[in-house]
């Protein structure tokens, strides 16, 4: 026919008629809207032993004519309600000529299509063969994707009475086609209204819930879903296991853990019956709040339910465990999965792996991985990145090398991750050559990524090596690595270090010019560096400048210009900087405290000092003092003398709940030393003994100081040779302290003997010794001992300064006028 297109189909049975009635947008090709301007199925052939002629050929000749649209003629009147529900229930073992005929009706102008009864009635007919579900679905979510749809309520009580007038058995399908087709048009409360009608009828509530559920849930309409089903719990109505796994699905799908917990404990309460995976899914929402106590408490509840754990779900429990460092629970949970029949797997060795190695066993993850490949399994990338890793952190360089390697012989490719895992471990023990060797073989590899560089540049900065680190900076660059912000930071702090302040800025600006945003340590590193450097005001100016650009200085950064303020003997600024730091609401921390204390200790400033110790007692409740601030403070009262306001402080630590430690035992005894209060020192020094304090070189030193000031040689000689025996070596401030003790006291010749010792133990001795022992010379009248030293003094390269000339003019001019007789 002109205009028109014919598609013919051949031997098509009953479901695949459906299946292309569902292909097609319903409600294009079945709308005979005279208006509508979509083209429409005008005419159906079905040519069959029960309707129309028999094909000639074989089986059903079904023949689609589409075209535009058609107006009804005046002769269609015929077509009323009630004529098209007696046709069809003649059809009704019939639903393809039920169809047709259904279809023909909605091109007539007598038939209203307003009206459901004929509708509900073809919809009883299609559901009774299985072939046509599908396009009972496909109607009823035509039907009521239409604004003309009517409500819930009103669609149940009119396809109940339609189904009681006609003797139709009420078909659950149709109902569950129903709920759904509204979710898909977006009508929830249309479609909870339909539910509730339901079950206020007596239809039994789980399966119907459960269809509304899924509906819910497939359409991505969560919040709807959660409320409904919450509101069942509440009016305690039946649901089951069904139920509850679904919405325990759908909790864990968006990431709501603790719902999903809810939904398990409250169907427990309730009693429903539930099953495997309502308690597999318990157990996963478990595991993943890191709650496997009661992980293995359902585990157990699972087995004495009858319902052996898959290998799936010992492998989820297990990995929890060794993620919260429970490896006992961990080994005796795979005891039992292996006990179960189930076989050790991969997934379970690594994670185990994992866990000794985080415990620092690195010998029983090894033996695993051992014990794994002899029984078969093959090690993959992740397996050999955790022990790679592992022996990293464990300093077992060469076996991480040797896994390396036989990863490669295997055929992997090291991933980033192991890169950079081996890398740093090799920096760790400062074995830079084979850190550099394995970095240009991932280089070439393309196995680096920034991280690799940043590792790199963070060691040979913190070795005070920056040259090294442009060169690492260079090849970045070079290979079209694009640094982060962290690269910047690393390097800027390693030039401030280096007091290369034009560089570390040269940075900054490089940064900003390639549009990486600085973050807030990269205004803290060159707020430090800048006040590392003594340019404290330009430091405080950037502070200002950086403000601007959406800063938010920390107490750290206000710390750093205090310190530096302090170092520069400038009090009165470092306090301003206090001032403005509690301004802007910042609370200052024990560190900022520490710094002012020390800063006014340091100064001379006692009373200050002081002072700001009643500012900490005053407003400090929140902050507890540190040994620091403590130490600082008593180092206050030891330089006034006031040693007993010391000791209360320093017994005033103990009550805090810390315990003093070498540093703080030293400032007292320090203290004491000062006072000359012998006595008292040695006492404390006892009592750091027998509080298992070990003593460091400093003690010792602070101590045969103190017993040399006031004549006690021989105690100050059993400290020295009792500080020997505990292979504390001592240093040149401890050997100037014997030797200006014994001095003092005319022994001059054992002061000698130990200037011997410190030149055979390679202690390169200070002026002040050579000093005092040539001043201890001329005192004798031994003037060319005195001269002797000089010279020797000399040879090892040690400058004579202003002492030394003032020593051998004074005292040889008073050894001069002595042997005159003047």
């Amino acid at each position: 026919m002109k205009g028109q297109s014919r598609l013919n189909i051949f031997s098509l049975p009953p479901p695949v008629f459906s299946r292309i009635l569902c292909l097609f947008n319903v409600r294009k090709l079945m709308s005979s809207a005279p208006t509508d301007s979509i083209d429409r199925i005008s005419d159906v052939y079905f040519q069959s032993s029960n309707f129309g002629e028999k094909n000639p050929s074989s089986g059903i000749r079904i023949s689609f004519q589409v075209q535009g649209s058609q107006k009804p003629t005046s002769g269609d009147i015929q077509f009323s309600q009630n004529y098209v529900v007696d046709k069809l229930l003649t059809f009704a073992g019939n639903p393809v000529s039920a169809l047709r005929l259904y279809k023909e009706a909605e091109k007539r102008l007598g038939f209203m299509r307003n009206v459901e009864v004929s509708f509900f009635v073809l919809l009883h007919i299609l559901v009774r063969s299985r072939d046509y579900h599908g396009v009972a679905r496909c109607l009823i979510n035509d039907y009521l994707s239409r604004d003309t749809a009517p409500a819930g309520d009103l669609l149940i009580d009119a396809f109940n009475s339609v189904s009681e007038r006609y003797g139709f058995e009420m078909k659950h399908r149709i109902l569950h086609y129903f709920l759904n087709g509204y979710v898909k048009a977006g009508r929830y409360k249309d479609a909870e209204d339909c539910f509730y009608v339901l079950i206020s009828r007596g239809v039994q509530c789980s399966p119907i819930l459960n269809v509304l559920l899924k509906s819910l849930l497939k359409f991505r309409m969560f919040n709807e879903a959660h409320s409904l089903f919450r509101d069942m719990v509440l009016k305690k109505l039946e649901y089951d296991s069904a139920s509850v796994y679904m919405m325990m699905r759908a909790s864990l799908r968006e990431d709501k853990v603790d719902d999903a917990l809810e939904y398990f404990l409250a169907s427990k309460e309730s009693r429903v019956e539930l099953n495997a995976p309502v308690y597999i899914t318990a157990i996963r929402a478990a595991c993943m709040k890191m709650e496997t106590g009661i992980a293995i408490e359902l585990l157990r509840e699972m087995k004495k339910g009858g319902w052996p754990p898959s290998e799936g779900t010992y492998t989820l429990l297990i990995c929890a465990l060794v993620k919260q460092g429970k490896m006992m629970d961990a080994l005796k949970l795979k005891d039992q999965m292996c006990a179960s029949g189930h076989s050790l797997n991969l997934v379970v060795a690594t994670s185990l792996m994992k866990g000794y190695c985080q415990l620092g066993n690195l010998h029983s993850s090894l033996a695993l991985f051992d014990e794994i490949v002899e029984s078969g399994l093959v090690p993959n990338k992740v397996t050999y990145a955790v022990l790679i890793e592992g022996c990293s952190m464990n300093g077992d360089l060469q076996r991480a090398g040797e896994l390396y390697q036989q990863m490669k012989s295997q055929g992997i490719q090291p991933s980033v991750y192991i890169v950079n895992s081996l890398i740093r471990g090799y920096l760790k023990v400062n074995s830079v050559d084979k850190a550099m060797e394995l970095f240009n073989e991932a280089v070439k590899l393309a196995v680096v990524n920034v991280f690799t560089y940043n590792h790199l540049l963070w060691w040979f900065c913190q070795q005070g090596s920056v040259d090294d680190a442009y060169g690492i900076w260079d090849k970045m660059l070079d290979y079209g690595i694009k640094p982060n912000v962290f690269s910047y930071g690393i390097l800027m702090d390693g030039c401030f270090r280096r007091h290369e302040v034009e560089k570390g800025l040269f940075l900054y600006d490089h940064m900003i010019d390639n549009g990486v945003a600085p973050s807030d340590i990269i205004f803290n590193t060159i707020i430090s560096g800048l006040c590392r450097v003594g340019r404290t005001a330009a430091a405080k100016e950037r502070m200002a400048h950086f403000v601007t650009m959406g800063f938010n200085p920390s107490c750290i950064t206000y710390n750093s210009l205090i310190d530096a303020f302090m170092k520069q003997g400038n009090p009165n600024s470092a306090m301003g900087v206090y001032s403005d730091m509690l301004k802007v609401g910042i609370s200052p921390s024990v560190v900022t405290y520490t710094t002012l204390i020390n800063g006014f200790s340091k100064n001379g400033n006692i009373d200050l000092a002081l002072k700001m110790q009643e500012r900490i007692r005053a407003r400090v409740t929140a902050v507890d003092m540190d040994l620091m601030a403590y130490n600082a403070l008593i180092d206050a009262f030891c330089k006034k003398n006031d040693t007993r306001s010391a000791l209360e402080l320093f017994n005033e630590i103990q009550v805090s709940g810390l315990s003093p430690n070498c540093i703080v035992y030293n400032t007292m005894i320090a203290g004491y030393r000062d006072s000359y209060e012998t006595k008292a020192m040695l006492e404390l020094y006892k009592r750091m003994t027998k509080e298992g304090v070990q003593c460091d070189f400093a003690t010792y030193t602070t101590l045969i100081d103190g017993l040399m000031n006031v004549g006690s040689t021989e105690r100050a000689s059993e400290l020295y040779h009792e500080m020997i025996l505990k292979d504390i070596s001592p240093d040149s401030i401890t050997y100037s302290v014997l030797v200006d003790g014994l001095c003092r006291k005319r022994q001059t010749e054992s002061a000698r003997m130990l200037l011997d010792e410190m030149l055979r133990k390679k202690v390169t001795p200070n002026e002040h010794v050579y000093n005092t022992l040539i001043a201890s010379y001329f005192r004798e009248g031994k003037v060319s001992e005195a001269f002797t030293l000089h010279d020797e003094m000399v040879a090892l390269g040690i400058v004579s300064n202003d002492d030394t000339y003032d020593v051998l003019v004074s005292e040889s001019s008073k050894t001069f006028l002595s042997q005159v007789g003047l």
